[in-house]
């Protein structure tokens, strides 16, 4: 539908586009992303026919855009302007039915019949009839922004474009305009080309990528292959992690924050009391944790403590019960810490109960919890067959299990990977299993 071919824009000497070639067929919804400068709101104007080209050329359905007379080009592509364009000071149905201007003829343009059914049609979806008869200036920066999406999509383009459309838009707000236009494309065939400045809302809407960079192509692919974490670190120049997300196949984008070198250890922060028929641990920074702990007494609160809010300590893992005894084990590979604490409790019936936290210091995917949490159950097994009598421990209470993550320092996609950090927590979970049942007289009990 639409073709790029070898577009070049310079302004005076420097070439600020150069040489971008791509197609978009009907239907896509099709992103440009990159950093600042890269070119790719120059790349926009000069789609949408405000700019002239050095070289190369624009086409919509083979006939070049440059051809096309104005009234003409309007029934075929819209824009949808950035907040800041707003100088409006009419109603919501005129601003929606300024977009009937194209089809108008003769003198005296008066809206016909077929007109009121599109702009009716505009405004249902987008879901602003509610406040069509509302000023512009009255209403909030998303529904303003809706209410333009609304005057382009009575224009009955083909092809529509946007220019960074979320700016100034508060979260709810980005996803409604952006579920709103994924569905036109899907439901109408309309055909959807933005600038995005957020990787996140890119990855989650676009079909398809251009990755720009001082004015060239870095990248052109399905965006699950332009969300390449090396990629990505070099062009923005930043340290950048890719995730994925936790529903749906598309990639997730997160910064890693400066961390100053030799800074104080979390693991090192971490407070652990034993009381009679009580066990705690404190830490005034926030973990990322998988826990099993159910029904257990167990005060669920460690780093989602509302006391932080007024400057308190962050987090707390407790325990209610007579526990029997406890043990800590710390080790260091490189710059991850582990700290393992294990747990035995008495419960009223007699029968023993295992607690065992697990604390690393690193940043885990998804999928390196999962590991973890594989590792640490198989070194359980492993410690319980190694002190034999196991039966007794646990008969009618399951383990209770703990794995934390402070989410800073060194990155662990793939924890098998990290062979020394996998052997050294694997022993100290073992060491710490054996020293936990090393009493004959707890065994028995």
């Amino acid at each position: 539908m639409l073709k790029v071919e070898h577009v070049s824009i310079q302004y005076h000497e420097r070439k600020v586009v150069n040489d971008i070639s791509f197609e978009v067929p009907k239907g896509e919804f099709f992103g440009i992303v990159g950093p600042n400068g890269s070119g790719k709101s120059t790349l926009m104007n000069a789609i949408n026919g405000s700019l002239k080209l050095a070289q190369g050329s624009i086409t919509l359905h083979g006939k070049n855009i440059s051809s096309y007379p104005s009234k003409e080009l309007a029934k075929r592509m819209a824009v949808l302007p950035q907040m800041s364009e707003l100088s409006f000071h009419y109603d919501v149905r005129e601003i929606v039915s300024l977009g009937r201007y194209p089809y108008q003829k003769g003198w005296l343009q008066q809206l016909t019949k077929k007109d009121e059914e599109v702009i009716e049609q505009a405004l249902i979806d987008t879901n602003i009839q509610s406040f069509q008869h509302k000023l512009l200036h009255t209403l909030s920066g998303g529904e303003r922004q809706r209410v333009l999406l609304a005057r382009a999509l009575a224009q009955q383009p083909e092809v529509l474009l946007l220019d960074e459309p979320t700016n100034h838009l508060d979260l709810s707000h980005q996803m409604s305009l952006l579920n709103a236009l994924k569905n036109l494309t899907e439901e109408t065939g309309l055909t959807v080309i933005a600038v995005l400045h957020d990787l996140n809302l890119a990855s989650l809407y676009c079909d398809r990528l251009l990755l720009m960079d001082d004015g060239r192509e870095v990248d052109l692919a399905d965006t699950n292959l332009v969300m390449n974490e090396v990629q990505l670190k070099k062009v923005y120049n930043a340290s950048i992690q890719r995730y994925e997300h936790p529903s749906i196949a598309k990639p997730l984008i997160t910064l890693e924050p400066f961390e100053k070198e030799g800074g104080n250890k979390l693991i090192n922060s971490l407070y652990i009391s034993e009381k009679e028929g009580y066990f705690e641990i404190e830490s005034e920074h926030m973990w990322k944790f998988y826990s099993n702990f159910s029904n257990s007494g167990w005060s669920q609160s460690f780093g989602l403590n509302e006391a932080n809010a007024k400057g308190e300590q962050l987090g707390v893992f407790s325990i209610e019960g007579t526990i029997v005894k406890s043990i800590q084990l710390k080790a260091s590979i490189g710059t991850t810490e582990i700290l393992v604490v294990g747990s035995l409790e008495q419960s009223k019936q007699q029968n023993s109960k295992l607690h065992l936290f697990v604390f690393i210091e690193g940043v885990l995917s998804e999928r390196a919890f999962s590991q973890a949490l594989i590792l640490v159950t198989e070194a359980k097994t492993s410690a319980f067959l190694s002190v034999g009598n196991q039966k007794s421990l646990v008969q009618g209470n399951p383990e209770s299990l703990v794995i934390a993550a402070s989410q800073t320092g060194e990155t662990m996609n793939d924890f098998y990977q990290k062979k020394m950090v996998h052997l050294e927590l694997a022993e100290a979970i073992t060491q710490t299993m054996n020293s936990l049942f090393a009493k004959e007289e707890f065994l028995e009990c």
